[in-house]
């Protein structure tokens, strides 16, 4: 998704000039979010444990991960400011 955004990015705007703000959105709502899908995945595979409580953090992780969609979905959509 990265690679496929920064090839438009360059083809559409270049050499980074007058980029608009809702792509930086987007870069910064998608890094963090793949780290937490991957924390998530972790902590799911070490949940498997009838004694682990590690997957009461999982559904937390997936809200934090969904709110930060929503912002940038709305940041790229609506495009505000612009």
């Amino acid at each position: 998704m990265r690679g496929t955004a920064l090839w438009i990015l360059d083809k559409e705007f270049p050499g980074g000039h007058n980029e608009p703000g809702w792509v930086n959105v987007g870069f910064a709502v998608s890094e963090p979010g793949a780290l937490l899908v991957i924390v998530m995945v972790i902590l799911a595979w070490f949940s498997r444990s009838p004694k682990s409580r590690v997957a009461v953090a999982v559904p937390w992780l997936a809200a934090i991960l969904l709110a930060g969609l929503a912002v940038a979905w709305f940041a790229m959509s609506a495009k505000p400011g612009a």
